[in-house]
């Protein structure tokens, strides 16, 4: 064994041996094997974590400072942290105490929350607000990456709102207006899963901002009419329609033929301002 061997097996024989000797104080064990929860604060707004550890992850704290912040915050139950020009305030409770408090929500979410109302009852807006609220904590539980929070919106409720948010620019590529009968899409030239994640991402690092979710969700569930095989072009060419080889046509410039067609197929029941396009 060379001497940093043997250095490495003292230092692990003196902290076993000073564990050994704490391990029979009934405070120590006590705190070493009681688990906790925490609540994380940062611009007025509070989420739930299940460890201290998942509270730096969530909001992409450097986690090597961690440990010894760690212990602070369970003997003190709670701990403050400046990271980049923010305030991060982690209060800690004992998972076995059921006293966490349910986290509070972005300001903006309870002013649009409309109280009891009914999800028919609720504006866009109200119900967008809602859902950013799950998402963040979600994310916030260390369970969900950027990519999963932002599936709530995309993948489980995008078609419960498409009606509200979801609308037509009036553009069609020249081979689905050449082949109106084809396989076509609704495509959101935006970008629109992949934008999310990145602000989700941001907004897991900086803080939550509900008003930014609502204006990005509104500007990014806008849609033109393509073909299958576009949308798959313009997927591999991140969005630029040019090196796709799409071209876009103005809808009054379409037959009223093809116009009737892309109405019944593409618009009628699937985007907010399909009247505006009947024909």
């Amino acid at each position: 064994m060379d001497q940093d061997d043997l250095k490495k097996a003292n230092t692990r024989r003196i902290r076993a041996a000073g564990t050994a000797r704490t391990w029979d104080d009934e405070n120590v064990r006590r705190k070493r094997i009681t688990r906790h929860t925490c609540t994380v604060t940062c611009n007025g707004v509070t989420t739930e974590h299940d460890s201290v550890h998942a509270g730096f992850k969530a909001y992409g704290l450097p986690t090597g400072s961690h440990i010894s912040f760690r212990s602070r915050a369970k003997i003190d139950g709670m701990a403050t942290l400046e990271h980049e020009g923010l305030t991060y305030l982690f209060k800690t409770f004992p998972k076995d105490s059921n006293i966490v408090p349910t986290p509070s929500e972005p300001k903006a979410s309870q002013q649009l929350k409309g109280g009891n109302l009914k999800g028919d009852e609720q504006t866009a807006d109200e119900q967008l607000a809602i859902v950013y609220g799950v998402m963040m904590h979600a994310a916030g539980t260390g369970l969900f990456n950027a990519t999963k929070a932002r599936a709530i919106y995309s993948h489980v409720m995008a078609s419960k709102l498409k009606m509200q948010l979801r609308t037509f620019t009036g553009k069609v590529s020249r081979a689905a207006a050449a082949d109106p009968e084809a396989k076509l899409i609704l495509e959101h030239f935006h970008r629109i899963q992949h934008r999310l994640t990145l602000l989700v991402a941001d907004h897991m690092k900086s803080g939550p901002d509900v008003a930014a979710f609502i204006e990005a969700v509104r500007r990014m569930e806008q849609v033109h009419i393509v073909t299958f095989e576009e949308n798959y072009a313009a997927h591999r060419a991140k969005g630029c329609y040019d090196a796709a080889g799409i071209e876009l046509l103005d809808w009054v410039d379409l037959p009223e033929d093809v116009r009737r067609t892309l109405y019944n197929r593409k618009l009628k029941g699937s985007v907010s301002n399909a009247k505006q396009y009947a024909v």
